[in-house]
């Protein structure tokens, strides 16, 4: 798990760098600079975290903590991929992600494709 874990990293930092490097004027210097911080960052915080232990699947979409609950959390979660598309309708985005990882807890997932709403 932690070599699958390590290689989307990788997968999403040189993907990201290759994007900036086709569609901007950043100096490739500072784009490489900005890769190898990022590695730098992500392997510490995954050899700060111990073993990565692969826990079972769940299917269930209702997985999620209510509205409330998330509200009145501080969390240190987050999730790191790429975004395929996103749309937008009144207050709510629809986004299709790819090549990316959730951080839940002390348990990292690795995903492919991903959807999601987002209101704001």
């Amino acid at each position: 798990m932690f070599f699958e874990m390590s290689r989307v990293y990788r997968d999403i930092v040189e993907e990201v760098g290759r994007m900036l490097e086709n569609e901007s004027d950043v100096d490739l210097k500072k784009i490489h600079d900005l890769k190898v911080a990022w590695l730098n960052n992500l392997t510490e915080r995954i050899e700060s975290h111990g073993d990565i232990v692969q826990e079972p699947v769940v299917e269930s979409a209702s997985c999620s903590d209510s509205e409330d609950e998330i509200k009145g959390k501080n969390t240190q979660n987050f999730m790191m991929c790429l975004y395929d598309k996103v749309t937008k309708s009144k207050y709510k985005w629809r986004v299709n992600f790819k090549q990316g990882f959730l951080n839940i807890g002390n348990s990292d997932y690795a995903f492919s494709l991903g959807q999601g709403d987002l209101d704001w």
